[in-house]
């Protein structure tokens, strides 16, 4: 995700998007489908489609992330 990150911060959002692409596969490969960290890979990838101008693209990406923290984080977080 990191490398992610750097990639977005150039502007090379097409490179960033494949390796968030990547990085969402190895997460849910070795961690499964429900972590913090997964819904920071998906808020990273909403970021990265918005800036492409794919916002249908991104609004699942958004919802998944929100739902991810909605169950991660304790009720009176």
């Amino acid at each position: 995700l990191f490398c992610a990150l750097l990639q977005l911060g150039k502007g090379d959002y097409h490179a960033a998007r494949k390796k968030v692409e990547h990085s969402l596969a190895l997460h849910r490969k070795t961690h499964g489908s429900n972590t913090l960290y997964l819904a920071c890979i998906h808020e990273t990838f909403a970021s990265i489609e918005s800036k492409l101008g794919e916002y249908t693209r991104a609004l699942p990406h958004y919802e998944t992330a929100l739902h991810m923290r909605q169950k991660g984080l304790p009720a009176n977080h």
